[in-house]
């Protein structure tokens, strides 16, 4: 039973990763992570610049430069780039199966008739 889930849900995911490759979704996708990510860097300079030109011209304003806001941005900066690195990794740069003399691969051939 176990083996039986385990081959359908590697057809399953081979199927998702083919449609991602074939239709361009997994490229969109990794550029909107991408995009996300820098614009998340620039989020992180802005953020205290901004507070600290607005407390310059506008004193009144009172606002001081929130270490929250860096934080969070330079979070999400490395969670967007991560997460498109490995989508990247995953759907264009597929691990090889490692041949032991004399093993069997995945598929169940030999490693020499290869």
């Amino acid at each position: 039973m176990e083996a039986m889930a385990k081959a359908f849900s590697g057809k399953l995911m081979n199927r998702i990763k083919r449609v991602l490759v074939d239709k361009h979704i997994g490229a969109i996708v990794i550029a909107l992570l991408l995009s996300r990510a820098i614009s998340y860097v620039f989020a992180a300079i802005t953020f205290p610049l901004n507070s600290l030109i607005l407390a310059k011209t506008w004193p009144a304003a009172g606002r001081t430069p929130s270490t929250y806001e860096v934080i969070m941005s330079i979070a999400g900066a490395i969670f967007d780039g991560v997460l498109a690195g490995l989508l990247l990794k995953w759907l264009y740069f597929p691990s090889q199966p490692k041949m032991i003399d004399g093993a069997e691969d995945r598929d169940g051939q030999e490693a020499d008739a290869q």
